[in-house]
């Protein structure tokens, strides 16, 4: 696995209705109104919306990732309006060492439904074959978070299987798509197949 130090993406993207773009200090108030919403929160971290201090100490971390890896989460915004519609972006596993390339994004309640995740996730699997050269890039889901396993499906994606999130305690569907696999269906397919769960035949 080539060494994060050689990974730059860059600063900004772009597509037909959002910027992806780097973080600033003043998106900390709609950051938090975002992350502590309960319908958004219920499939983040321990599935409680967090304090207000934690959302705080989450955006530095995203700045301190942005530095340490050349990759992270963008800032979502809409081109119309210039609002904080979330965040999308490519992380680099820290708790699975040697791990591809993780593609996430959350999106506020209000921009729910209106193909804005699977628009984001799509320009940052272009950013991550195209510019960054990354041979795979994977995608994890709480296992009943169906709308993200929605967007993964058609983002090309396939289903790797169903694991434990250790540091979460709840099970988690893994998904991965390699740099071939996008080059010979960019659009993906709109019917993904449902991630095994335990005991299912």
């Amino acid at each position: 696995m080539r060494s994060d130090r050689r990974r730059r993406a860059p600063a900004e993207l772009e597509t037909d209705r959002l910027r992806l773009r780097p973080w600033r200090a003043g998106d900390l108030p709609a950051f938090t109104r975002i992350r502590r919403d309960a319908d958004v929160a219920r499939y983040l971290g321990d599935g409680e919306p967090p304090s207000e201090a934690a959302c705080e100490c989450y955006l530095e971390d995203r700045m301190r990732r942005w530095l340490e890896h050349g990759v992270d989460a963008w800032a979502v915004e809409l081109k119309e309006t210039g609002q904080l519609a979330g965040w999308v972006g490519l992380t680099v596993p820290e708790r699975r060492p040697g791990s591809c390339l993780e593609i996430g994004w959350v999106l506020g309640r209000g921009h729910w439904g209106r193909g804005l995740a699977t628009e984001a996730a799509r320009e940052c699997l272009r950013c991550g074959f195209d510019d960054l050269h990354e041979p795979a890039i994977g995608a994890r889901h709480h296992i009943d978070n169906v709308a993200s396993a929605r967007v993964m499906g058609r983002l090309g994606m396939t289903v790797t299987g169903d694991e434990v999130d250790r540091g979460r305690r709840y099970r988690v569907c893994g998904h991965q798509i390699t740099s071939e696999q996008w080059r010979r269906s960019p659009g993906g397919q709109d019917h993904p197949r449902p991630c095994p769960r335990r005991g299912a035949g």
